[in-house]
């Protein structure tokens, strides 16, 4: 019984280190549901880039954007970078929910009015 009590230990143990370096490697464990779990559709949102990230242990930036869609509507996205990103730039964010999937630097001038005006 001693055994099976010192298995059961170990093994949360090995889970709750798993869900600790997933939360310290990726965007998020909220993301990741969102991304592989909940089956969303992919939206289009726009995100004006600040100076704020974490840094991670494995040299990655992890990013929590405000995006807001065409007609102003708000999102928090977390999103993982190779890169620290230039702050003040536009960026258009392919999404599943909370994580943010893709992106693509655009110029001011192609956010959409309703975006640009929650962007203060």
């Amino acid at each position: 019984m001693k055994k099976l009590g010192i298995g059961l230990a170990a093994a949360v143990l090995i889970v709750f280190a798993g869900l600790f370096a997933l939360q310290k490697t990726t965007a998020g464990l909220t993301p990741l549901s969102d991304n592989f779990l909940k089956g969303l559709p992919v939206e289009a949102y726009y995100v004006k880039t600040t100076d704020a990230y974490e840094k991670l242990w494995n040299g990655k930036y992890r990013y929590t954007f405000t995006g807001y869609e065409k007609t102003g509507n708000k999102q928090k996205i977390v999103r993982v970078m190779d890169r620290k990103l230039r702050a003040g730039a536009y960026l258009k964010m392919y999404t599943v929910g909370t994580y943010g999937k893709g992106w693509i630097e655009i110029e001011r001038e192609e956010v959409p009015q309703g975006a640009l005006a929650e962007m203060k």
